[in-house]
């Protein structure tokens, strides 16, 4: 019945990897169904910025808020600067990626370091780390820049971000496109 409901759903990209299918598995024994994909990723969210280990539980510098907060504007900046390795804190890195310090001015060092070991990110390779699923990473992307339609600023301006006039046709910029699906749910 779960593989009917994966192809039903149309999520088999979310049950591509062990982690993910496992994922997928403990969706569908806590609710006894699977969900639409929406759904699907922000528990995958929710339970991927959650810290696990319960002896560091305690002394977790994040609230989830934050977490989700930092993991948007990281996903936002990623977007916009089609960068796709986040450099992690003190890592000397390279001109190929962010660095999280850049992004997350007001967070302290540690913090930023709590942030980039939770499973949303993949294992850190060589100072850097990236987002473990692209839905995810798009789906968060989305989340920021509804933030900022709820927040007052200007749809003018955030949609001037997604649609740009080439040779006098207004098109959708491409490495945005993948976002607007997600945004448009909001």
């Amino acid at each position: 019945e779960l593989q009917q409901q994966i192809y039903r759903n149309d999520v088999s990209s979310l049950a591509s990897r062990p982690g993910d299918l496992e994922d997928l598995v403990s969706f569908w024994k806590r609710n006894g169904r699977l969900s639409h994909r929406l759904e699907l990723v922000q528990a995958n969210i929710q339970r991927k910025l959650e810290e696990r280990d319960p002896d560091r539980a305690g002394q977790d510098p994040l609230s989830a808020e934050k977490a989700l907060r930092g993991s948007q504007r990281l996903a936002s900046a990623i977007s916009l600067t089609r960068q796709t390795r986040i450099f992690v804190p003190d890592s000397s890195g390279g001109s190929m990626g962010l660095k999280v310090q850049d992004v997350l001015t007001d967070w302290t060092a540690s913090e930023c370091s709590a942030l980039l070991s939770r499973p949303i990110f993949d294992p850190e390779t060589y100072g850097f780390v990236r987002f473990h699923h692209r839905d995810t990473l798009e789906l968060l992307a989305a989340g920021w820049f509804a933030e900022l339609l709820k927040e007052g600023n200007s749809r003018q301006s955030v949609e001037g971000l997604f649609f740009a006039n080439q040779y006098g046709i207004n098109v959708v910029v491409p490495r945005l496109r993948a976002i607007l699906p997600w945004l448009a749910l909001f």
